[in-house]
Parts: structure tokens; C-alpha cells; sequence
């Protein structure tokens, strides 16, 4: 008998297609993020450890992680990438 843990997303999970709420420890779960916006730098993390995701044009960031056996939290940041130095010139 397999085990599932909980996956929470606090932010929502509103633009996570594919996102599930359960999965087996040590099996792979993806996911994408699709509210991409311009001009925005993103970071993903997993219990607080930062994901390596790929932007995939036209689908959004690709989200992938090992399920650890235990519940866990998926949260994003996202901050301007824009230089504001290049406002005053």
C-alpha cells in the first residue's frame, strides 16, 4: 500500500495547470505555472528549497520535484526584472 502526502500551494492554485493535491513519496510531480508575466523574474520552491524550472514558450514554467515522504509546500516569488535605474534616463 502506497502512501500519499499532501502537496500545499498557500498562494493558490490558480495558474498551476496540472497541479495535484496528493502524490506518493518519491514519485515525480509536475506541473506548470502559466500567469507568466513580462518583465517578472520567478523562483519555485519546495519546502523552502529552490526548484530548477524550465520556461517552456507558450505553455509557462515547467515545475518538477521528487515528492519527499512527508507533506509538502510548493511557493513561488515573483519580482520586477525591470531596471529601475533606466527610468530616470
Amino acid at each position: 500500500m502506497r502512501l500519499f502526502y499532501k502537496i500545499e500551494y498557500p498562494q493558490g492554485r490558480d495558474g498551476l495547470a496540472g497541479a495535484k493535491t496528493r502524490c506518493p513519496a518519491g514519485w515525480r510531480v509536475r506541473f506548470r505555472f502559466t500567469q507568466v508575466g513580462t518583465d517578472t523574474d520567478y523562483s519555485f520552491y519546495a519546502d523552502g528549497k529552490k526548484l530548477n524550472a524550465l520556461y517552456r514558450r507558450g505553455k509557462g514554467y515547467v515545475i518538477s520535484f521528487v515528492m519527499p515522504a512527508h507533506d509538502t509546500v510548493f511557493t513561488y516569488s515573483a519580482s520586477s526584472s525591470m531596471d529601475p535605474a533606466a527610468d530616470n534616463e
